[in-house]
């Protein structure tokens, strides 16, 4: 305890006289940052390739529908499906180009990426469409039911109308959707009737309103020497591809960005629901680019659009819509 004491008693002094250093230093000193020590991270973690998907290829796969009419694949969704408790396969949804048109593919696989060979021709599906183009895909609620969107020419250039075709999980065309699975819906805004979808989700029912496909694109006006965009969305009826006329004006809105009535450079890149349990609540988000005039400028900027997945009615509480 005697040297216990003495130690303080040596301590003491020294500490106090570095308290009042500190205390009477005027100047602030910013706190030195100790530089992290770099760790090697293996593994997923790191964004690696996952070696235990596919352990011949280490970490990736690819799939192709090569025939006689090309060797075009090119990979558009990958959407989870159950296959039994703590069991999840994989649809990888795709296109394939045949001549003039496209056909849509799909494979199913393991979650180490191997071919589910129970589903279609070893594990692979594909299905012939008149569309000039397969941009986006989406898939109801049972996992049962695959809607393609893009376009499809009507007339003469550059007259396209946006374009749905479903198909069930044996590749067959849903039954009482359209004709033969196939439905187009058009905007046609003054003479140029260039209207092409980009953008397709499955929006379930939310409380009376009736599950509807929210379809997006560009329909283009003005004259097919100047053209001019705007962002256009249908809702269209899951079952029978009907419009649903509780959207927008007859199932359709026109999406008007800024102050810029007409654009004559618009894209719509994509498309995501949020929901809510307040009446009104529910947001469907838009986003894509826009050239701002004057055009010589090449002003071209992002924008992200808010409406009512409802009724169609931009979100004002959203920036104003």
């Amino acid at each position: 305890m005697r040297a216990l004491h003495v130690l303080l008693a040596c301590l003491l002094p020294t500490l106090a006289s570095a308290q009042w250093k500190e205390a009477s230093d005027a100047t602030w000193h910013p706190p030195q940052r100790q530089a992290p020590e770099l760790t090697t991270i293996t593994g997923v973690g790191d964004l690696a390739l996952d070696p235990a998907f596919n352990p011949v290829r280490l970490g990736w796969e690819r799939f192709d529908f090569n025939d006689a009419n090309s060797f075009d694949d090119r990979g558009l969704r990958i959407v989870p499906v159950p296959c039994g408790l703590f069991c999840t396969h994989f649809l990888v949804f795709g296109r394939h180009k045949h001549g003039s048109t496209w056909d849509v593919v799909i494979t199913e696989i393991t979650s180490t990426g191997t071919l589910v060979t129970s589903f279609g021709v070893g594990g692979k599906l594909q299905v012939a469409t008149p569309l000039e183009w397969v941009s986006d895909v989406a898939v109801d609620a049972t996992s049962t039911h695959f809607y393609f969107s893009g376009w499809k020419k009507m007339g003469a250039a550059p007259d396209n109308d946006f374009a749905v075709m479903c198909i069930d999980a044996s590749g067959v065309a849903c039954a009482g959707f359209g004709t033969l699975g196939l439905v187009t819906k058009w905007f046609d805004l003054d003479t140029n009737k260039d209207d092409k979808a980009t953008r397709i989700l499955y929006r379930p029912a939310v409380g009376p309103d009736p599950a509807r496909l929210l379809v997006g694109g560009i329909a283009k006006g003005g004259t097919p020497a100047a053209p001019s965009g705007r962002v256009g969305v249908v809702a269209i009826d899951p079952v029978n591809g009907a419009t649903q006329a509780s959207f927008g004006s007859a199932g359709k809105v026109v999406l008007q960005i800024g102050e810029v009535a007409n654009l004559a450079y618009v894209e719509l890149y994509d498309m995501a629901l949020s929901a809510s349990s307040m009446p009104g609540g529910e947001r469907l988000y838009l986003a894509g680019a826009f050239q701002r005039p004057p055009l010589a400028n090449n002003d071209i900027d992002g924008y992200v659009m808010a409406i009512d997945p409802q009724d169609g009615s931009l979100a004002t509480s959203f920036q104003g819509g």
